[in-house]
């Protein structure tokens, strides 16, 4: 079995509207795949060799970089670039949340759940977790502000500028509705009309190589450069 090692990576601005900019999806992927190259100090000879799509909802990213991986360690491929990438505002909330659907069980979970049935699902998962583990309302603001504070943390967030405090994220108001259990876990239309309309977001773009070694003589790799990290607390 084949070591693997990540060489580089790149990301986008989440916060950036392609549409304003006049861009596509097909554009954002470029730039992340040059600021990967670019990181890993390799040369983009990608011109006539393989590519192939995953789709695996949430998990397309973390599915990617292991199949990657393992492309590498069954001796297939020497250098992999994984990208990903996606952009959500092409279409109505009521029509992308649809489109985001067929990523579950469709044809029984839609009869069930209705129109936005991931909102409604996860609301399902969440009523089942407070079922069992007696979780509170206070736990899942605690949750929200977790996450925003996350984000004021990383320069690419697409939330990087947006306050929440706890006392916020515990109150309830027009734009932060109150979890009713068990009935109306999360009300997802006005989670919806107060998520923000300019959302994109791209993954990141790691470089997996198989052995430093073996690759050495064809590329440059960098040698004693501190790698330049975010500070993620927690």
């Amino acid at each position: 079995m084949n070591n693997v090692y990540i060489l580089g990576g790149g990301r986008t601005d989440f916060k950036r509207n392609l549409k304003k900019e006049g861009k596509t999806i097909r554009h954002i992927i470029i730039e992340a795949g040059k600021k990967a190259i670019e990181d890993a100090k390799i040369d983009p000879k990608l011109r006539g060799i393989p590519t192939m799509h995953t789709e695996a909802a949430c998990a397309s990213g973390a599915l990617s970089v292991l199949l990657g991986a393992e492309w590498i360690m069954g001796g297939f491929y020497d250098v992999v670039l994984v990208v990903g990438a996606e952009q959500q505002k092409t279409m109505s909330s009521l029509d992308g949340s649809d489109v985001l659907g067929a990523a579950a069980d469709y044809h029984n979970e839609k009869p069930e759940y209705g129109d936005f049935m991931f909102p409604k699902l996860f609301g399902r998962i969440a009523q089942i977790y407070i079922e069992k583990y007696g979780a509170s309302e206070a736990d899942l603001a605690q949750i929200a502000w977790k996450n925003y504070a996350h984000a004021k943390l990383n320069p690419l967030a697409q939330m990087r500028d947006a306050d929440l405090t706890l006392d916020c994220a515990s109150q309830v108001s027009d734009k932060n509705r109150s979890f009713s259990f068990p009935e109306n876990i999360w009300r997802k239309l006005d989670a919806l009309k107060t998520r923000p309309r300019a959302c994109s977001a791209t993954g990141t773009r790691p470089i997996i190589c198989r052995s430093i070694k073996k690759m050495r003589p064809h590329f440059q790799l960098r040698a004693g450069q501190p790698r330049k990290h975010l500070a993620w607390r927690i």
